[in-house]
């Protein structure tokens, strides 16, 4: 028989163990993962006499007024896969973040594979729309400031410009993610009108987020980004329900989620930024850099 429950600190060496043999993460990285971006409390496992078979981080995270879990680290045992036993540990985590008062749980799957896997459990799929743009001066240009990507900044701009409609985490856990982005050369953008999230591939711009008050300020703030750094073509990824250069672009899959309270439903939620490696599939994806 297969036991559901939440895990203690008793079972952080199978966790640890086991999220390394899924994913090749060192010992001190997991611990660190544990203790900072999940927290305690928020890992959930699957066991068979004493044996971890499988484990789950539900991330507390919010989008607005409404609480979330972000489903992370999902790993199930390689010799008892197949046999429904993570299907039923998320069925359980879920039970438990709704009665801890969260309305959504969410998640980004590893690999294009697995959507159709959360799919058969009730998962909707959010998209994003891959923008092609060549940086043409565009009349007036703003100014800009270039900065390092910290919590703080990034934060108030998307509240700014999103208005509540991003999925987001406590500082410490955005702290985290944003070092995955700067590593990879992230960097941030802004003017009184937009803000970028962007980094230099191949000779080309890459924006993984933009807002901006219209198309005309986006266009204006492109072409002097692309002036400030040499570049005459970008890859914009924007989330599909986005305003900005509406009718361009191809729909990509982007992450996934699912209602846990009827009635809390909204038409638009948008994860662009989890602790994943999305950020790195998109500037490595030699589709993104094709000729337009």
């Amino acid at each position: 028989m297969v036991l559901y429950r939440r895990a203690t600190v008793e079972d952080r060496p199978s966790v640890v163990a086991l999220w390394q043999k899924v994913f090749k993460d060192e010992p001190p990285v997991v611990e660190r993962f544990l203790d900072v971006f999940v927290g305690e409390g928020n890992q959930y496992l699957a066991q068979r006499e004493g044996r971890t078979l499988a484990i789950l981080s539900a991330v507390p995270c919010a989008q607005g007024s409404l609480r979330g879990s972000y489903f992370y680290a999902l790993a199930t045992e390689p010799a008892f896969r197949g046999q429904g036993i993570m299907a039923a540990l998320m069925s359980y985590a879920e039970g438990a973040c709704r009665e801890q008062g969260a309305a959504f749980s969410c998640l980004i799957p590893a690999s294009a594979s697995l959507f159709s896997y959360y799919e058969k459990h009730g998962y909707a799929t959010m998209k994003m729309r891959i923008v092609q743009k060549e940086l043409e001066r565009v009349g007036r240009e703003p100014r800009l400031r270039l900065l390092c990507l910290e919590p703080e900044s990034f934060v108030r701009l998307r509240e700014t410009f999103f208005r509540g409609e991003t999925i987001s985490f406590s500082k410490p856990r955005m702290e985290m993610v944003l070092e995955g982005v700067r590593e990879a050369g992230g960097r941030l953008a802004v003017s009184e009108e937009a803000y970028a999230v962007y980094l230099e591939k191949q000779g080309r711009l890459l924006v993984p987020e933009i807002a901006a008050k219209s198309d005309a300020s986006a266009s204006g703030f492109l072409s002097a980004l692309g002036q400030e750094l040499g570049k005459e073509h970008g890859v914009l990824i924007l989330p599909l329900q986005s305003t900005l250069f509406a009718a361009e672009g191809a729909a990509q899959k982007l992450a996934q989620y699912k209602w846990l309270v009827p009635g809390c439903e909204k038409t638009s939620l948008y994860l662009r930024f989890g602790l994943d490696e999305l950020f790195e599939k998109d500037y490595e994806n030699p589709e993104l850099f094709r000729s337009s």
